[in-house]
């Protein structure tokens, strides 16, 4: 090697270039370790889902500012192995992991159960991909299918929305509140199944019981009693269990939630009992002629309008239709003795198809109706001029069934949650929708795509071309 090698301009330009190389590698190391920090601590991330599914709403963001008690969440499952169960799965544990990011009174840990017996022996009932919400002693137990909102057909059952948030939220609220509110599920009178409705109170901390009022008073710690389309009439001591739970021994504060079906069969009992409270289930099924208005491909598939601004509030701005599809008319009846409110209106394009139309019925200008009640809310009043007792009527029990209730398209769920919260003076009456799942492909817009392309695929070979370009001239030089 020439003597005069380490004093030449190449030993010394080379020098050079490979200390700046030097630098420029260890300061992306430190760059990528204060990022990776940074993002752990601040909750540093873009989540460019099509729904925003990885992102809490500012629902439960401003909740869990108020939380004042720790509570743990744990995904019972190594995290590998718990992320190997698919992308939906992941997408969950992302949303999830959110929760201890936006407040330090949340931890979220994954317990192996093989590696952790003892946990198990303390809770026999838990089983692998388990997600357990606990403070103190009070906890609630999710099965990974309790995120999700599924659809089953002639091939199977899919994963059609997103109830993370939903139920997390709820999980919490559940596990650090001290109140509890009930609602009860009248049968004994072939009643359709109320199994969407129940589970969506469920999951949002309403306790759910049975009565037969058939056989027993409706029990008063009830905050809510449910009527889902029955098929036989009620019996006039039925009538008066009725009366007597929302009479409640004067201190009323009780609420009826009766749904109505098009396939309910004549019911003067019942009619009576609503005639008193000024409301009337009319005959016939809604129909919509503006297609704008219709959640399906049929005109009975009605959308309705939100004629009321208190119980709409939270979901209104959203955008989102509350859909009544199959529904009666209602009717307000002339009483002095309470308070009728329409809730929810079809369409001044609505009208009403008669029960012995023909076949070949087609509607006519004739046929519509302006302002069909969709839902009514009735109350009195106590003898202290105080807001008594409600009875909501709806005038379809399929506006709270499951898979319209897990439509993230639709309104219903949180329409309905907040109707009820308002109703029961829920403090806690967190309305959080459904959201629309990501298939695995990256969830993002169209000028998203274009800015990405532009960066990946022009941006950076430019860049390389470049400095390419400058390091070839620069050595040509040496």
């Amino acid at each position: 090697m020439n003597k005069h090698f380490f004093r030449s301009r190449a030993f010394r330009q080379g020098s050079v270039a490979s200390v700046v190389t030097a630098v420029v590698l260890v300061a992306a190391v430190l760059l990528n370790m204060a990022a990776g920090r940074l993002t752990a601590r601040y909750n540093l991330r873009l989540d460019l889902t099509a729904e925003s599914v990885l992102t809490l709403t500012s629902t439960t963001t401003d909740y869990l500012k108020t939380l004042d008690k720790d509570v743990s969440i744990y995904i019972l499952n190594s995290e590998q192995a718990f992320a190997a169960e698919g992308t939906y799965v992941v997408q969950a544990a992302e949303a999830i992991g959110q929760y201890a990011a936006h407040s330090n009174r949340i931890t979220v840990a994954y317990i192996d159960l093989m590696q952790n017996p003892g946990f198990s022996s303390a809770y026999p009932e838990v089983q692998v991909n388990d997600i357990m919400v606990s403070c103190g002693e009070k906890y609630r137990l999710l099965t990974p299918e309790d995120l999700f909102n599924f659809q089953v057909d002639d091939y199977g059952a899919y994963i059609t929305s997103s109830k993370a948030e939903q139920t997390m939220t709820g999980a919490i609220s559940y596990v650090t509140s001290d109140v509890v509110i009930r609602a009860g599920v009248l049968g004994g009178h072939s009643e359709s199944a109320a199994s969407g409705l129940t589970t969506l109170l469920q999951l949002n901390n309403y306790e759910i019981t049975p009565v037969t009022p058939a056989s027993q008073d409706i029990p008063s710690d009830l905050d809510i009693a449910i009527i889902s389309a029955p098929r036989v009439d009620y019996t006039e001591a039925e009538l008066k269990r009725l009366d007597a739970f929302l009479y409640n021994n004067g201190s009323y504060g009780k609420t009826l939630f009766y749904l109505a079906a098009i396939d309910q069969p004549s019911l003067p009992a019942l009619d009576a009992f609503l005639a008193q409270w000024g409301i009337a289930v009319g005959e016939g099924a809604v129909f919509e002629t503006d297609y704008s208005m219709l959640s399906g491909n049929s005109r009975f598939m009605t959308n309705a309008l939100y004629a009321e601004g208190e119980y709409s509030l939270s979901v209104a701005r959203s955008g989102l239709p509350v859909t009544m599809p199959n529904a009666r008319p209602l009717e307000i009846l002339t009483t002095g003795d309470v308070a009728v409110t329409p809730l929810l209106t079809f369409s001044p394009t609505a009208g009403i198809r008669p029960f012995d139309a023909p076949g070949d019925w087609q509607p006519t200008a004739e046929d519509l109706t302006a302002d069909i009640p969709a839902l009514l809310l009735s109350q009195n009043a106590t003898p202290g001029g105080e807001t008594g007792s409600s009875v909501l009527v709806a005038s379809t029990s399929l506006a709270v069934e499951e898979q319209i209730l897990a439509t993230p398209v639709l309104a219903n769920s949180g329409y309905f949650l907040s109707v009820l919260g308002l109703l029961t003076d829920r403090a806690d009456n967190l309305v959080i929708e459904s959201k629309q799942v990501g298939s695995p492909m990256l969830g993002i817009s169209y000028g998203q795509a274009l800015f990405l392309g532009a960066i990946f695929f022009i941006g950076l070979p430019l860049l390389v071309l470049i400095a390419g370009g400058v390091m070839f001239f620069h050595r040509r030089h040496l």
